[in-house]
C-alpha cells in the first residue's frame, strides 16, 4: 500500500518505492492518492513527464482535491509546459 511506499522512500530506497507504487496503481486503478504518490516518486527519480501523467490521472480520479491540481501545475511548469498549468 501507499504507507509501505512511504517507508521505502524514507529509508532511501527510491527504486523499490517506485516499483511498489506502480504495483499499487496497477492493483487499484483510479486511486487518486496512489497516483499522486507515484507521480512524486517519478519526479524524484527524474522522470517529470511520467510524473505529470500520473498527476493528471490523480486529478481526474479526485478532482475535489485542489492541492493535487496545484501540484500538477508546478510539475507542468517544471517540465517546461507552463501554459498547460
Amino acid at each position: 500500500d501507499v504507507e509501505e511506499d512511504v517507508t521505502l522512500y524514507e529509508a532511501g530506497d527510491l527504486g523499490s518505492a517506485l516499483m511498489k507504487a506502480q504495483q499499487v496503481v496497477a492493483a487499484r486503478p483510479g486511486m487518486a492518492l496512489a497516483e499522486q504518490y507515484l507521480g512524486f516518486l517519478q519526479r524524484e527519480s527524474g522522470n517529470i513527464e511520467a510524473a505529470v501523467a500520473s498527476l493528471k490521472r490523480a486529478v481526474a480520479a479526485g478532482p475535489e482535491d485542489g492541492s493535487v491540481a496545484a501540484l500538477l501545475g508546478a510539475y507542468l511548469t517544471e517540465a517546461g509546459r507552463p501554459k498547460e498549468a
